[in-house]
């Protein structure tokens, strides 16, 4: 399991724990959890990947392209 911290313009981060799977359809990012909840993100981009204590993947704001 891991985490997702998403950081939005001008917004605190959002932590998502017990993440069990993350998947991409274009510039949406879908996250599940270990107990059924789905949530998606849209026009965001990785950041960074963390494997020191689990997965812990950070998703920022996506350039405008």
């Amino acid at each position: 399991m891991g985490k997702v911290i998403v950081m939005g313009s001008g917004t605190d981060p959002r932590e998502i724990s017990d993440v069990i799977d993350i998947t991409t359809d274009g510039s949406t990012v879908k996250i599940l959890t270990l107990f059924g909840e789905e949530h998606r993100f849209s026009d965001v981009a990785i950041d960074h990947v963390a494997m020191n204590a689990g997965v812990v993947i950070s998703l920022i704001p996506a350039a405008p392209q």
